[in-house]
């Protein structure tokens, strides 16, 4: 049963490492790089190696076609992890 209070789009273009993402709490501060997979009004489904915590604080970067800076989100949370993707929370 989906308990998204928004339900997740996939991005109208994919191309890798659009996401760059970075610790806001953790000590010592994680970076990676990642791939924007689904979008919502409240979250996002980003796949990436670099592995990160449940609960922890991150920043986004969102790079648009062309690696053009277009959006950062801070304060998000990291709600669910798994091996290769993680989702987060705005």
């Amino acid at each position: 049963m989906d308990k998204r209070q928004h339900p997740r789009k996939p991005p109208k273009t994919v191309f890798e490492n659009n996401v760059l993402y970075q610790t806001l709490s953790e000590q010592p501060v994680i970076t990676g790089h990642g791939t924007l997979m689904d979008l919502s009004e409240g979250g996002c489904r980003v796949s990436g190696h670099t592995r990160l915590r449940k609960g922890a604080h991150i920043q986004l970067a969102l790079h648009g076609e062309g690696g053009q800076l277009s959006t950062i989100l801070s304060n998000c949370e990291v709600v669910w992890v798994n091996e290769k993707e993680f989702g987060v929370k705005f």
